[in-house]
């Protein structure tokens, strides 16, 4: 009996496997040729995260808050980006494994700020998205396009969408999904880090694998988790049957 329930198990645990392979290989297959405008008008794909630009410091930059995330404590406040210079929003999750992000996504970021970065076209802002290392931040090398900016006067909000990327680029292992925002401005712009029409935030492409950690390694580690439970069991019963034996 135990041995098909151990068969069972191991069963269940391939299966899940397989299942989380599926789901990530299906979400790595999206192409942009299916994807919504540029304005997102059709609902977004599940793949796709959103997170929010906070005031909140971290070292060097703030924080880079996932949208309900174990990190999300709700967002406040301002941050000042001097004129020629940046300011670096790290993600409150690090990668738990190597995470790639397929070619061709279009990552969107919505800007909320004070006046026009030299004109509504923002010509005095450059924004690079990459990783950090716990030590510097490396924005990915490929060549983003912009496909769209918008400026709503009303809020005082930039709405950008990037093509991108030419080339996968990857979040190593036990690094950071980060922002880098520069101001190349003759004065100094305030980037509001707050909610609802004070939300600053970066949208991930529809082909997000799931940072930070892919459903592929979630498919594995639940089909690891069970097949180390059939273990268990079976040494168990083994060790009760030696000690009834004794």
């Amino acid at each position: 009996m135990r041995y098909k329930i151990l068969g069972l198990l191991i069963c269940t645990a391939i299966m899940l496997s397989i299942f989380g392979m599926g789901t990530a290989a299906f979400g790595a297959g999206l192409t942009t040729e299916k994807q919504p405008s540029p304005q997102y008008a059709l609902p977004p794909n599940p793949g796709a995260q959103v997170w929010q630009l906070d005031s909140e410091n971290t070292t060097p930059g703030h924080q880079l808050e996932k949208n309900n995330g174990p990190g999300d404590d709700g967002q406040t406040g301002k941050v000042w980006v001097p004129s020629y210079g940046s300011k670096v929003w790290i993600a409150d999750q690090a990668a738990e494994v190597d995470v790639t992000f397929a070619a061709d996504g279009s990552w969107k970021i919505d800007l909320v700020t004070d006046t026009p970065w030299i004109d509504e076209n923002a010509s005095g802002c450059d924004i690079r998205i990459g990783q950090w290392d716990g030590t510097q931040f490396t924005f990915f090398s490929s060549v983003f396009t912009m496909v769209s900016v918008t400026w709503d006067s009303s809020i005082g909000k930039y709405i950008f969408v990037l093509k991108g990327q030419s080339f996968a680029e990857t979040v190593d292992q036990g690094n950071y999904l980060a922002i880098q925002i520069s101001n190349t401005d003759d004065i100094g712009h305030y980037i509001h880090t707050g909610e609802g029409d004070e939300a600053s935030t970066l949208t991930s492409p529809l082909n997000d694998p799931g940072y930070p950690i892919p459903e592929l390694s979630s498919g594995i580690l639940a089909g690891l988790g069970l097949t180390g439970l059939a273990v268990f069991i079976v040494i168990k019963r083994r060790k009760a049957r030696v000690l009834a034996e004794a």
